[in-house]
This record gives structure tokens, sequence and C-alpha cells, in this order.
């Protein structure tokens, strides 16, 4: 990562953009990192990850469905990614559908989306229905 792009991420992280702080967290090969003479005003990347952490959670426990999503990024925890999903974040509602098409989350839907039964089916019937248009629009091509 170039100079400019650190100071960059730097600054939006310090505003409490958790995507910056993710990318932060992950930059690894920093050579002040590798030899370990980082600045003292600058944090090192296990720092930005406890505040990424941090700061998703704070905004998930407020039921922010993206933050529920980053939480998924930053621990790994397919709950999250169910959470996101059910709480109406359509990129984690994508990619959940495509982790069951790949098996990755073995895990079904316990429920419908949120607001999204409108059509009176009972429970089974509309996750049965979901569940298939998903895979229609995943396998379409």
């Amino acid at each position: 990562m170039t100079p400019e792009a650190m100071s960059a991420y730097e600054a939006s992280a310090l505003q409490g953009d958790i995507y910056s702080m993710i990318r932060l967290a992950g930059e690894k090969n920093d050579l002040c990192v590798t030899m370990g003479n980082c600045p003292e005003s600058r944090k090192e990347p296990g720092v930005w990850g406890k505040l990424a952490l941090d700061t998703a959670s704070v905004e998930a426990a407020k039921g922010n469905a993206e933050a529920m999503y980053l939480m998924f990024i930053v621990t790994g925890d397919d709950k999250w990614l169910e959470k996101s999903a059910e709480n109406g974040y359509a990129f984690a509602q994508y990619f959940l559908g495509v982790s069951y098409r790949e098996g990755r989350v073995s895990v079904r839907p316990r429920r419908p989306l949120r607001n999204h039964n409108q059509s009176g089916l009972s429970k089974p019937v509309y996750q049965h229905s979901c569940r298939r248009e998903i895979s229609k629009f995943l396998n379409r091509g």
C-alpha cells in the first residue's frame, strides 16, 4: 500500500469507517510492521482489527444489518452472515445464497427474510419458494 493510500485509510478509519479499519487490519506487508519499528502515532494491524471488531459490534447490537455483515467479515462466524441477511442487507442475502449453493454454509434459513412475506403463504411454503427463486437466480447464466 502506498503511503498516500495508508494515510487516506487511516484518516477514514479514525472517523469510524469500519471498511477502512478492516483494510488496515489486513496490511501485514508494510515495512515498518515487518521490522517492528512503526512510529508511536501509527496503529499496528492488530489494533485496527480490534477497533473494527469493537465498532462493528456496537453497530450490530443496534440492529445495523451492514454492521452484522462486517462482523461476519471480521470474525468469519456464519451466524453474522445469516443475521445480516435476515435483517435485509442485500449483499449478505446474495453471499448467503452463494454460500448455500457452494456448500460453505450448511444451516438453512430458519425464517423468511424480514418484510418479504407479502404473499400470505405459510412459512415453510414461503421459505421453499425463496430458496427456489434464489437458486434460479444463482444458476442463471
